[in-house]
Parts: structure tokens; sequence; C-alpha cells
């Protein structure tokens, strides 16, 4: 027989049709689960089924589109996003409010002027600051479903695809893209790429043990300066990583796996690569 405890945050949740069938092996004593595996997950869709029970669904929303079982898996997953500007600030925001329990965002770059135009985090009151803590703090405000984990390091300095599974790419050169990937390659994460320049971006997926990244910039040789970015290319661009990235979280099918997709803003082109 389930705890009440159990029952009551398990019993009733509108997202979820399948009732106790998370419980199993698993025991819930004075508020505190002990299991054998997976800690991390349990605990955030606990503490998220439980949070249905107390005040209006967050994710309502979304129902109609995404079923019960792909809002769970959603609940249930953690992504990496490297890098919290441009792409990276619109990616964060775009995965906490469709509902992914726990995101692990890597920056160690701070707000500047120069990133008004564009980027979700960058204000007056947060010139100076960095763009992890900002995006972190920032998604606190909205979401209590979602766990972040905030490093205000260089990606390279930590191991940030492991135990992910989805890492995205919100990196702004080749060198560090190709870093990034290989990382995840060798993990056999999958990597959703992104990036933009003017009217122009890309957004490509590098299944578990691909190449993608490497095929784009293997051959690149690294760049000289800033480039423009606009901040509707951006906003576009970080769109498709987002959808993309919740794809690959559910299981849904892409036609952009192992491919990329080239977007010219300029002439209103979209074009499959690969």
């Amino acid at each position: 027989m389930e705890p009440a405890k159990t029952r009551r945050a398990y019993g009733h949740c509108p997202l979820f049709s399948a009732k106790y069938k998370l419980v199993n092996d698993y025991t819930l004593f004075s508020g505190t689960i002990f299991e054998n595996k997976d800690s991390l997950r349990f605990v955030t869709l606990y503490l998220y089924q439980t949070m249905l029970n107390d005040r209006p669904d967050p994710l309502l929303r979304n129902q109609g589109a995404l079923d019960a079982g792909e809002q769970e898996q959603l609940v249930r997953s953690a992504v990496a996003v490297c890098g919290c500007g441009g792409l990276g600030g619109l990616v964060i925001e775009n995965l906490a409010r469709i509902g992914v329990g726990r995101l692990r965002i890597v920056d160690p770059d701070c707000f500047s002027v120069s990133n008004l135009n564009r980027q979700l985090g960058a204000t007056r009151k947060t010139i100076g600051k960095n763009k992890a803590e900002v995006m972190a703090a920032r998604i606190r405000e909205i979401s209590d479903h979602c766990r972040v984990e905030l490093m205000p390091h260089d990606f390279r300095e930590t191991d940030i695809p492991r135990a992910m599974d989805v890492a995205v790419d919100c990196l702004d050169n080749g060198p560090a893209r190709l870093e990034l990937a290989g990382r995840c390659r060798k993990l056999r994460i999958p990597l959703v790429h992104g990036a933009v320049n003017g009217w122009y971006g890309q957004v490509g997926v590098q299944p578990a043990g691909g190449d993608l990244v490497h095929r784009l910039y293997g051959n690149s040789t690294p760049e000289s300066g800033s480039v423009p970015v606009l901040s509707f290319t951006a906003a576009l661009v970080a769109s498709l990583q987002a959808a993309e990235t919740v794809k690959l979280l559910i299981g849904r099918p892409s036609r952009l796996e192992n491919r990329w997709l080239s977007v010219d803003l300029r002439c209103g082109d979209f074009e499959y690569n690969g």
C-alpha cells in the first residue's frame, strides 16, 4: 500500500495518465525519498507533481501539443546549455517554460552594453553581471519546477555534458564548438548546434556518436573579431534549437538529424543540407 503522501502526489496529477507508475522501488518516509537510482530526476518529478496539487498547472497550455507521456519525459530530462548569450538565453528560457526539469547552464562572460541589441538577459541593470548567474535567477523567477545548475566558467574547465540527456551549442566560435562536439561525441550525448551571422543562421543536430559539427567546422579557420548579430535571427535560431532539443528528449523524429538547416532571413530562404 502506497503511503498517503505518495497517493496525494501521484493520484491526481493532470499531466500523468498512469497513477503511481513511477513509485515502484521507491520509499517515501517523513517527506524524504530514498531510492537506488536516478535520485535527482525522481526528486525533481516528485516536487513538480506535488506543486501541481497546490496551485494551477503552469504547463497547462502545453497540453494538446504534447501528450502526458511527453510532458512527463520533459520533466524528467536534463539539458546542458553551453553559452548564455544571444542564443543561449533564449534556449534556456524556452526549455524552462516548456517544462524541462533540469538545466545546466555555462558561461564565463558578463553582459556588456553591446549585448543589449539581442540578448535576453541583457538589461541596463545586468551590465557587468555574469550571464549564467543572471539567467539562473531569471529562470527561478519563472519556474519552480526547473532545477538550474549554473557554472560561471569556461565550459572547457567543466565536464558539462556528462550525465545530461542533450547538450546545446550556443557558442560563438568554431574551435570552441569543435571542442564541445568532441566531448559530446565521446560521451555519446546528442548535441543541438546553432550559429548566427547577421541575417543568416544555421541549426543542426549531431546525434549520439555523430560528427556533424566536425563536418561543418573541421576545416574552418578561427574567426577574427566579432560578427554582426540581429535580434530576430538569434530569436529564430534559438527557437529552432529549443524545438530540436525537445524532439530529442521526447523521441520525436527530426529532419535535422545529422543534417543542418541554413536560414537566410534577408531573402526568406530555408535550405536543408547534409
